[in-house]
Order: C-alpha cells, then structure tokens, then sequence
C-alpha cells in the first residue's frame, strides 16, 4: 500500500498561523496544551522545501558507495553514518516509504 502524496509546495502561513497553499488550507496547527502555535505552523510550511533539500543533498552530494555500506550495517555508528541514517529515516517517514 503506497501512502498518498503530500500537497506540493510551497506553503505560506497565513494571519492566524494555518498553513495554506495556493488551492487552499493544508493544515491548522491549533493551540492545545500550551504547544507554540506558530512555530509549528512555521515547521509544517517549511516541510516540503525540507524534504525535498534532504533529498537533494542524498541524491547529488553522497556516494552510492555509502549506501551500500549502511545497508550493510557498516559504518552506522559513526558521526556521519548515524546523520545518513537520520536522514533516509526522515525521507522514509515524509514520504510513506521504507527506509
């Protein structure tokens, strides 16, 4: 089962902190328990810009040999090991898809 893509950017925030795009609202982070409004609100309008540099940055800047080695297991507790790891993790998760 494949999830569903997401709504594509960019998103704004608007007067009251819901994340709009251009055909409408895509989400309204409400205030609840004390969490910061607007600075989710902010989170949530960056995420298609951040998932689409992290995966640009996976693409053009790290050598295909890289990922052979972490799927081996090789590599993965070192500093930029655990960070490529986060990274597949992170793209895994915006996307629906296994890392």
């Amino acid at each position: 089962m494949s999830a569903a893509k997401h709504t594509p950017g960019p998103w704004r925030l608007d007067a009251h902190n819901n994340v709009m795009h251009k055909d409408g609202l895509v989400a309204f982070p409400c205030i609840s328990g004390g969490f910061p409004q607007e600075a989710n609100a902010r989170l949530i309008a960056a995420a298609p810009e951040l998932l689409e540099a992290l995966q640009v940055l996976m693409e053009k800047c790290i050598d295909p040999k890289e990922f052979r080695y972490l799927k081996a297991g090789i590599g993965t507790r070192a500093p930029k090991g655990k960070a490529l790891l986060a990274a597949l993790a992170a793209i895994a998760k915006a996307t629906g898809e296994a890392a």
